[in-house]
């Protein structure tokens, strides 16, 4: 903890974030990611890559504490085991916004409601996640037993629709969060292949963008090989109508949101 990196942190966040709303049907959804200095954010073997430093985690913190759901994969449930808090911030955001259903600026953070991208239900019985009553969005629920032990452990299973390839149908995830569980502000965190498929809808041919803003943390290392976004200059068809690019540390930092 840095009060003063902190501070810094939401000081940035607060231009992403001051005055917005959640666009209609669907949370307002922010895609942060960290990518290596070579464009890769992340490694195909191996423990995960750490990319960005201390003072990034804590932006990252912050970050986490001005959304109300936080989503993930399941690969990287499998991988990292995280719990997705805000334990590296000591005070919830400064500043007002309409994506929060309640805020309390300077007091204690929230950590966001963990929500599971997991068609097959693979999440293990043991995740550190299912303490922190996630939701779990699922195709067809195939085996009710581990769905009723899931829900026993804190975890909602939640059947959607899924596409061709068997990932779960973002829009109607996205739809269930705001209509359902009143989330108006998403994070989505990882791994690579769920932030590619928020990244793939900023193309300017795709009908229903689902980015709102970005947060992009470039480290100072190369490491040659690994994994990149599979889309080119993904970014190239965001319609921006903020950005701002700050140092953290050994970081740079990109920040933009979208005009609505």
């Amino acid at each position: 903890m840095d009060p003063a990196i902190e501070a810094k942190a939401y000081e940035l966040l607060a231009k992403l974030y001051r005055d917005k709303s959640p666009p209609p049907n669907r949370p307002f959804v922010t895609v942060t990611y960290a990518q290596t200095q070579d464009g890769f954010i992340g490694v195909r073997e191996g423990p995960p890559l750490i990319i960005s430093g201390p003072e990034s985690m804590i932006l990252t913190h912050a970050l986490r504490a001005c959304n109300e759901g936080i989503l993930v994969g399941i690969n990287t449930v499998l991988s990292d085991n995280p719990m997705l808090t805000t334990r590296q911030v000591l005070h919830g955001p400064p500043f007002l916004s309409g994506l929060w259903n309640s805020s309390s600026p300077n007091g204690q953070p929230n950590s966001p409601r963990p929500i599971i991208l997991d068609s097959k239900l693979r999440i293990p019985l043991n995740a550190r996640l299912l303490t922190r009553n996630p939701l779990i969005f699922t195709g067809q629920v195939v085996d009710i037993s581990k769905a009723d032990k899931l829900e026993a452990a804190g975890g909602k299973v939640i059947s959607v629709s899924t596409n061709e390839d068997g990932s779960v149908a973002l829009a109607e995830v996205l739809i269930k969060l705001v209509n359902t569980f009143g989330i108006k502000s998403l994070m989505v965190e990882g791994g690579a292949s769920v932030i590619e498929s928020f990244v793939r809808t900023v193309a300017g041919s795709h009908p229903n963008c689902l980015v709102d803003a970005q947060v992009v943390t470039t480290g100072p290392n190369s490491i040659g090989a690994g994994v990149k976004l599979l889309s080119s200059q993904p970014w190239s068809s965001f319609n921006h109508m903020f950005t701002e690019t700050s140092r953290f540390g050994s970081d740079t930092v990109f920040v933009a949101t979208r005009a609505q």
